[in-house]
């Protein structure tokens, strides 16, 4: 007669030992996504905590998205080592699950604090710019396209002013050739070529990090508009709304983020020539790069921060995402 631990598998924790995969063991949920959970983790060997992002195998089409999505994610972050993007320390699976073991970051989402906040300055937010520039640049130099660069897949530490890109769950490897052709991401981040059956490669990441910065500068989460959310706006109007929404920025980020705005590719941006830009290479940063709430006070407890470290390794499943394959 098979066990209770033989019919549960791996979630099947006995009260007197915890729950364990590999050389990790398993604590508390941590936050939940579509597809995708995550628990505190801590390592056996030196006892360093860890975040371990966990995937239920299933069958049918649904199954084979999530091995997809396993296998793309583990392959982009294990070649990938920077200061501005997360750290895969180790990838395993059972017989039921795939498991991503990744470092416990601090801080929060960058979307909670462009929701929180009347808007990011802009010295702020050309910093976050740089940091999260000189990641894409190492990012499509390693041939690895994000294709869902948001605000809700970027981890903002505030006391050190520093950002890490997270989430490679929609991520894709390739030249900056046009050469995918899968429809993905999230519609109101979205550049215009990924809506084409023309093909498009690293250049879509340039867009949306422009998306992104109108958003902190703003104020204005654009993830929250029904016609973003569905996708119905068309891009030129999309564009041109963004543009006219910004608040008095210098004539340097004005040229920025209308660099990172072209609808078409072969115009836009890349991602060494935003490394290299006038207004990010700017001398005139304040000595200080605490973040400052306009007219409210942002700290926060740690079990709060913890918490929503992990939800975002869940958030590229939400329901605003489309991996659907064209």
């Amino acid at each position: 007669m098979a066990s209770l631990e033989d019919v549960v598998g791996d979630e099947f924790v006995p009260t007197d030992r915890p729950m364990k995969i590999g050389r990790y063991t398993m604590g508390a949920i941590l936050g939940e996504g579509k597809s995708a959970y995550v628990r505190r983790g801590t390592s056996c060997e030196d006892r360093s905590k860890v975040a371990i992002k966990i995937m239920n195998k299933l069958a049918g089409p649904q199954g084979s998205l999530i091995l997809l999505q396993f296998q793309q994610e583990t392959e982009a972050l294990r070649r990938l080592s920077h200061p501005h993007v997360i750290t895969m320390l180790d990838y395993l699976q059972s017989q039921r699950r795939f498991y991503i073991v990744l470092e416990l970051l601090r801080g929060d989402l960058l979307s909670y604090h462009v929701e929180r906040r009347c808007g990011f300055p802009e010295h702020e937010t050309r910093e976050l710019s740089s940091q999260l520039s000189s990641a894409l640049a190492y990012l499509h130099k390693c041939y690895v396209v994000h294709r869902d660069l948001k605000p809700g897949n970027v981890m903002l530490d505030t006391d050190q002013m520093h950002v890490k890109i997270i989430d490679f769950g929609l991520s894709a490897t390739c030249s900056c050739l046009p050469q995918l052709t899968r429809k993905c991401g999230t519609p109101a981040y979205m550049a215009p070529e990924v809506l084409t059956s023309m093909g498009y490669g690293c250049l879509v990441d340039m867009w949306s990090l422009g998306v992104t910065l109108v958003e902190v500068l703003t104020g204005y989460t654009l993830h929250l508009h029904s016609h973003y959310k569905q996708g119905t706006y068309p891009k030129l109007v999309q564009r041109r709304e963004m543009l006219s929404s910004l608040p008095p920025v210098s004539r340097e980020c004005q040229t920025f983020l209308s660099g990172l705005l072209q609808m078409f590719p072969e115009k836009r941006m890349t991602s060494q020539e935003a490394v290299n830009h006038e207004w990010i290479n700017k001398n005139n940063r304040p000595k200080s790069h605490k973040t400052r709430a306009r007219g409210c006070h942002v700290t926060r407890a740690s079990s709060r921060t913890t918490n929503t470290i992990s939800i975002a390794h869940c958030q590229g499943n939400n329901d605003n995402d489309i991996p659907i394959q064209s």
